[in-house]
Formats: C-alpha cells, structure tokens, sequence
C-alpha cells in the first residue's frame, strides 16, 4: 500500500489503488483535500479565483457574458472582479484529419491548461445485467469520442485497477483501459462505491479554477455518510457529477414476488442519481437507453465557462469557511461555482510544519502542473536488447530568458511513476539556460533515466532560485519488452541542423548520435531528422523487415510515402538493431499540420510510431 505522502503527489493513481484494497486505507480526507487548495484560495496575497457556469432554462451554456453582468459575494460583502475571462472550448473541425482527434502528440506543454477540463469518467456499473455492463463502456467511449484537444481525462473504477488511467490527452490510451475494464469481474459494495465518488472528487476538488466533472457510471446506491462528504467536497471544489444509469429503462419482472420491493428500489436509485447531481451542479441522465445525447449533454454544458478572480478582504489566517455567491443580471439562468473556500489555518506554534520540500519536487507534486516556468517535454526510450533497464531520452524545453547579460540557473528534476502510482526512479540535471542571442527560443535540458518495460508518467519540474519560480510538465511513456518482442520500434526523436543548444552537451552520446528537441513547428526550409531504432528480440533468427514511412496532412490526404526492405544482414549482429535516420521532406509542403507515421513489419506483426508537425 502506497503512502499518504505518495498520494498528494500522484494522487489519481493512488486513488485507484486504494479503492481497489476495499475500504480507503489512505484516501484523502476532506481536510487534506481542503489543504491541498490552500495555495491559490487561502494565500494572503492572491486572488480567489472562480470557474463560473451559466445555463439556461434549457440547460444550454449561456454566452457572451462580460464581467460586468456578474456579482460576487463573500460573506454577504458584494466584491469587485479583478480578472475575467469567457472560456469556450469549440468543437472538432469536421473537416479535419481523424489524426488531428485521435493521435495524442508526442511532446506535451505546460501552458495553456485554463482551457483543460478535467473529466473522470468513474466506471461503477453496480450490477451484473448484460445490457449494462455493454452500455458502461458504451458510455465511456462515446465520452472519450468528444473529449476536446484541450481535455484531460482519466478512467477509474472501484474494484478492476488493472487497466486504469492516469490524467491524459491520448485518446488510445483511454479506449484502451475501457477496453480492459471487466465490469461484470466483481460487485461493487455500497460502502466502496461511494469511497470511490468521495477519493475523485476530492482529488478533482484541489485543483483551483478549471472545469472539473465527474461522469458517474452507476445505478447508484450508497451510505448517507459518505454521501454528504462527496456533497459538502464537490460544492467547495465546484465539481460536477453526472450521474448515468446504464441499465437504461429499468422494470422488474412483473410476475416476481417481490415485484413491489424492486420497483422502489429502482425508483429511490434512481432519486439518489438525481439528489447527487441536483446538489453538485451536474445533471442525472436515467430511464433511458439512449446514452450518446446525454454525454453530448454533459460537453455542451461544461464546454462554456467562465473565470473569474477577485482579491478577498478577509486577510486573517484564521482556517474560517467563507461562503461564496455569485449572480447573473440575466433572468432565467442558473449559476455553477463553487460554494465557498477555507481561509490560511493559523499557525500551530506548538507543532511547526516540516521543512518544506523542494520548489522543484514541490511542482512535481499536483494533479496538474505547474506553470510559472513554461516547459515543453517529450521522451524517447530505445532498446539495450539483453539489459532488465532501456534507456530513455528526455528533452525539457526551457524558453531562454529575455536577451540579459547574465545565464540562469535551473534545478531540474525528473521522477518516473508506474501507472500503480509507484515511483521508481528520480534523476537531478543542474543546468544553467543561457540568455537569449540572435534568435531567442528554447533550450533543451537533457536527461536520462534507464527503466524496464511498461507504462509510466514522467513528471519533470524545473526551478530557478534567481527568478524564484518552479514549473513542471507530465508526459506519458510506453517502453517495449526490446528483448522479448520478436519486432520493436524505438521512440522518434526530432532533430535540426545546426544542433540546438542543449546542456548536457553528450548527455546521450553511448545511445543517441543526435540532440532531440521538444519543437514540432518548422520552417519550410528547415533541415530536420527523424530518428529511431528497429530492434528484432527473441531468439529467432534476424530477418528482413519492411518499413513504410508516410506523411499525411490535416485533410487526411497522404501527401509522401515510401516503403524500404531492412535485410536481415543489415541488423547488428549482437544488439539485433539498426538505426533509422529519415530526413523529413519539408521544402515541398504547404503551412499546415502534418502526422508522420512510421511502420515496420516482420510476419504478421506490425508496430508504429507517430510524430505530429507542423509547416509554418
């Protein structure tokens, strides 16, 4: 069992861990949670900041709203709006390639995330009856079919954690972990299902000014108790459930005995669906067989929000609730926001807090990352065929200060995590950024961690005591089994010529012959290399592969494409690999976005890799 220090830096993972042991052994409670939000509601010197819905008589997000049509009150006291902002996410071009939607890139940024929601979808059908366990998943795909660009989303249930998910923007990753859902494997007790509900929205609660929502899965049932804990914590941390009911249109056997007993069980579930979204601004989708409207439902209304900050005038650290209230001067419309917040807690002078962590480990912390430094990262892992660990490249992208005549020193730190939420290894890069000269951009920071195969999250933070300012950034890694498969592929890194600025300078010189960069936006001109590594493990006799390389642009027409034999011969013959250097043909392609997709095949298995870019 994970710690409860383990749980505040990777807190979903930790929730599917501990829900799966049955009885919360290391959940947050609602006061840990309360104090996680503490930084950006209870600091003296920051603004409250709001993620405000409105919505019509016809539950349709009200729009076009100015900061003037909104009242806030603290306390009573009616208060003036520092910051707004009107978030509306648009929806997918239809006119755009399928890749666009359903190829997470390979680089991942820090910036921008106001316009992330965050989306649970908690898969806890509640029973065994076929047409419910089908729709469960139906309903999570159709979820994961309108995420936006922007979403974060994450997939979790009570009893299998085998294939659940960590936060991501990949859409395969998601549709993979539905897939591995075995929802008919074990019942959900009333006890677990609602410790569950209580662990995601309290995680989703310590996240300040997003839009956070919950997709409930379930036929419902579960203890008070617990119930007004996940009431009390969604209407502080303003997050949205949305109960579904997957059995659909429910009736008992009309010839059964206890006929009377099960039609008002269905009717107080089905209550109980609708008392918990009616008290966290969600909405209850029951008595239907119909589900895709109603997750189109659950996106039109979380897909248009609003943000807004105000300075409060209660400056005492005194740990008090403060009740929030905030109005439209529109008639007809109804309000989402959060509740109310927990000042600063005075100080305990009796038991002093632990020395504070690092800023670097400090960012690496939440559930999303922090921005103050903006960081791009992507990550490569490449095979050491015989070897229990693979190598992996990892690129930090750090935006060089503004031309100065002094370099900038950075702390960076990388920590890799199973998906069970384990840490397994941590790597320390001290790097200096250097300021900016006849072309400004970003310098890469290089790192190596060395890590068997699987499925992890990398979480990289970079810290300058100088600016006094941390940031952090999270990518997702699959690393292969290069010494079982009988055919693996390498991750792609990018690079141009001239090599760019990058410290350490030959951080990857046993492994890597180029530089990758986390850029993916080039000029026409621009020379650049794709690089990878074709591995054949096993012990099978080195064989002839085919490789197929092919761009395809934003309108999904393929616009290169070439195929080459590898013979066996041409495979070294003690690591069982080749290196595979392609220069990417950007003269000849128009502004636009392109998706490269290399594939290598041996018999009947075929493995791929994708690289998102973009002509300027």
């Amino acid at each position: 069992m994970l710690s409860i220090k383990r749980l505040k830096s990777f807190p979903m993972l930790m929730l599917c861990v501990t829900v799966a042991g049955g009885l919360g052994v290391g959940l947050a409670t609602t006061a840990q949670a309360r104090q996680q939000s503490q930084p950006s509601f209870g600091a003296r010197v920051d603004l409250v900041r709001l993620d405000v819905s409105v919505l019509d008589k016809q539950n349709q997000p009200v729009r076009g709203l100015a900061q003037g049509d909104f009242i806030i009150k603290e306390d009573g006291q009616a208060l003036p709006i520092q910051t707004f902002a009107a978030v509306d996410l648009a929806d997918d071009d239809a006119q755009a390639a399928t890749w666009t939607r359903d190829v997470a890139p390979d680089v991942t940024s820090n910036m921008g995330v106001e316009t992330e929601r965050l989306i649970v979808m908690l898969l806890d059908p509640g029973t065994t009856d076929l047409f419910a366990l089908r729709s469960t998943k139906a309903i999570a795909k159709d979820a994961i079919a309108q995420l936006g660009p922007a979403d974060l989303a994450a997939v979790v249930c009570p009893t299998d954690t085998r294939q659940a998910q960590e936060f991501t923007h990949d859409r395969s990753r998601l549709l993979a972990a539905v897939d591995g859902f075995d929802a008919g494997r074990e019942m959900v007790m009333d006890e677990v299902r609602m410790r569950a509900l209580l662990a995601v929205t309290e995680t989703l609660a310590s996240v300040a000014a997003r839009r956070k929502s919950v997709i409930w899965v379930t036929i419902g049932g579960g203890d008070s108790y617990t119930w007004r804990q996940v009431l009390t914590a969604a209407r502080l941390g303003n997050v949205n459930i949305y109960p579904i009911n997957p059995a659909g249109l429910e009736m008992p056997n009309p010839g059964a005995k206890d006929f009377e007993w099960a039609l008002a069980n269905i009717s107080s579930r089905n209550k109980f669906l609708l008392a918990t979204a009616g008290n966290t601004g969600g909405h209850a989708f029951i008595n239907s067989n119909e589900f895709t409207s109603k997750v189109t439902q659950v996106f039109r209304e979380t897909g248009s929000f609003y943000l807004l900050g105000y300075a409060s005038p209660d400056t005492k650290a005194d740990g008090n609730f403060h009740r929030l209230d905030v109005k439209v001067n529109r008639p007809g419309v109804t309000v989402h926001t959060r509740a109310g917040y927990y000042g600063e807690d005075p100080p305990d002078v009796r038991h002093p807090p632990p020395p504070p962590p690092s800023p670097a480990i400090d960012a690496i912390a939440g559930l999303v990352p922090k921005r103050d430094v903006p960081l791009t990262i992507t990550a490569a892992s490449f095979g050491a065929i015989g070897e229990p660990e693979h190598p992996v490249a990892i690129s930090l992208g750090v935006a060089r200060p503004a031309a100065t005549d002094r370099a900038i020193d950075m702390d960076v730190v990388v920590e890799a995590f199973t998906f069970n939420g384990v840490l397994k290894k941590t790597v320390r890069v001290p790097a200096i950024v250097t300021p900016a000269a006849a072309t400004d951009g970003e310098m890469q920071i290089l790192a190596r961690v060395d890590l068997p195969a699987g499925r992890y999250q990398l979480r990289a933070a970079a810290q300058s005591t100088a600016l006094e300012k941390a940031g952090s950034v999270y990518v997702d890694l699959d690393v292969p089994d290069f010494t079982r498969d009988a055919l693996s592929l390498s991750g792609v890194v990018m690079s141009p010529m001239p090599a760019p600025s990058a410290t350490p300078a030959r951080a990857f010189a046993d492994f890597l012959p180029l530089v990758p960069v986390t850029t993916r936006t080039f000029g026409a001109t621009d020379y650049v290399t794709a690089f990878f590594r074709v591995a054949q493990g096993g012990k099978a006799a080195l064989a002839p592969v085919s490789l197929s390389t092919r761009i395809v642009n934003d309108k999904d027409a393929v616009v290169v494409t070439t195929t080459d034999r590898i013979e066996a011969g041409e495979f070294d013959a003690a690591t069982r690999a080749i290196d595979h250097r392609y220069r990417v043909p950007l003269p000849p392609l128009p502004p636009g976005g392109y998706l490269l997709t290399f594939e290598a095949t041996l018999g009947k298995t075929t493995v791929r890799r994708d690289v998102r870019f973009t002509v300027r």
